[in-house]
């Protein structure tokens, strides 16, 4: 299942540079992305920005937060710049990354992708010295 919308590359630029000017890297855990009417919502922990879209978007696509502050200083010069979903990748323009779809109707995750996050070095190291900082009884 494939899914995409059309979003313009200056109103992209222009919100991806406000999040990453609020959004530290250490919050940017995760980007949920979803569609309400013609704009395309872009949330951060602690900010979303909205962009104008047209196309079709049936759920909400979590990915890279990381991503996304990255993409702010290095967009695609193509405009207007394809946001897609196809299985588990969400590819802007040329790049993709993986992803996790929900879909709006029935709130479930397809079985053809991923139901879990995926665990990275920095979310071990953080549950490692979690447990560090934890005292245990004997």
């Amino acid at each position: 299942m494939s899914f995409s919308v059309v979003v313009p590359l200056e109103e992209l630029r222009l919100a991806l540079r406000t999040l990453a000017k609020v959004v530290k890297k250490r919050q940017a855990s995760e980007a949920v992305l979803s569609l309400s009417g013609d704009k395309l919502s872009i949330s951060l922990p602690g900010a979303s920005a909205f962009v104008p879209a047209s196309g079709t978007w049936p759920g909400t696509v979590r990915a890279s937060g990381h991503f996304f502050l990255l993409l702010s200083k290095a967009l695609p010069a193509e405009d207007p710049v394809h946001v897609s979903v196809h299985e588990d990748r969400l590819r802007i323009a040329s790049t993709s990354i993986p992803c996790t779809v929900t879909w709006r109707e029935t709130g479930t995750v397809p079985s053809t992708y991923p139901s879990t996050r995926r665990c990275t070095r920095s979310s071990m190291w953080r549950a490692s010295t979690a447990e560090m900082r934890s005292p245990t009884r004997v």
